[in-house]
């Protein structure tokens, strides 16, 4: 064995490039077990306090819910939140986004509706409530709410496209005819600008 070869190897023989790769395991099973065992994945108890996850004010347990995607915990938070607060729009909004995700389209769009009378919240309820009215099947109401999202001020030239809550939407001449006076509205914008 040349002294090349000795530098290669670490104490016991083993090649330095397999006591990285043995490293980098061992680090990822230690990182894996500290998710697990400190609660990040656990929905039961949270690391950054210790606390038992239902002990949590139902905000912080939203948004870790919310985080991890997990709807229908997130649902429970926020309707606590909003039976505290009635008049809390956000609240109401991410409701009606919970629900949509959990494909309960008639209990998120009545969210959606409420949410839109907060004028922070309108042209987004009116886009998610256009999503919904094209995954039942209702084109006309559909078009009509993406109306409203635009008229609200809405951005939607990436996202008329490519959702596929409205590819449904796609091939009628009025949604044409949308996405050609959002394209209209936005350089008209810049123009002013």
């Amino acid at each position: 064995m040349n002294k090349t070869s000795r530098e290669n190897r670490g104490s016991g023989g083993m090649p330095i490039w397999l006591k990285t790769v043995a490293g980098v395991v061992v680090f990822g099973l230690l990182m894996v077990a500290m998710i697990f065992g400190t609660g990040i994945l656990n929905p039961e108890e949270t690391a950054d306090t210790g606390m038992q996850f239902a002990d949590l004010p139902p905000n912080r347990r939203a948004e870790i819910a919310w985080e991890r995607r997990n709807w229908k915990v997130a649902e429970g938070a926020f309707r606590e939140m909003i039976e505290a607060d009635q008049f809390d729009g956000l609240s109401v909004f991410n409701l009606g986004y919970c629900l949509h995700e959990q494909e309960k389209l008639d209990e998120a769009a009545e969210m959606y509706r409420r949410a839109a009378d907060y004028v922070d919240y309108a042209s987004r309820c009116h886009y998610n409530l256009a999503c919904i009215h094209a995954l039942q099947g209702r084109p006309d109401e559909a078009i009509d709410a993406l109306s409203k999202a635009i008229d609200g001020g809405l951005d939607l030239r990436r996202r008329i496209q490519d959702d596929k809550d409205l590819v449904s939407l796609h091939n009628d001449p009025k949604f044409l005819e949308l996405s050609l006076r959002q394209f209209i509205n936005r350089e008209m914008r810049s123009a002013n600008r």
